[in-house]
């Protein structure tokens, strides 16, 4: 991911995506990898409203056991 200015540069499978920066959040999970229910904590951007196009970055430093897992 490249840093432009206002915008954020990120390459998919070939694709290449600008993202505003304020659209942007990074989390992490550190639940359990046996429970469902996983939580993340922001630690970088911010979230009001959860809207479309908003890009979300999750961090998970544990695996995952739970059948179906949430976040």
């Amino acid at each position: 991911m490249a840093l432009i200015g206002e915008m954020k540069f990120l390459e998919i499978g070939g694709n290449t995506y600008s993202i505003p920066i304020s659209e942007t959040i990074y989390c992490t999970c550190s639940t359990a990898e046996g429970t469902a229910a996983k939580t993340a904590t922001i630690v970088s951007g911010e979230l009001s409203t959860l809207a479309t196009g908003t890009l979300v970055f999750v961090k998970f430093t544990n695996s995952n056991t739970a059948s179906n897992p949430t976040l």
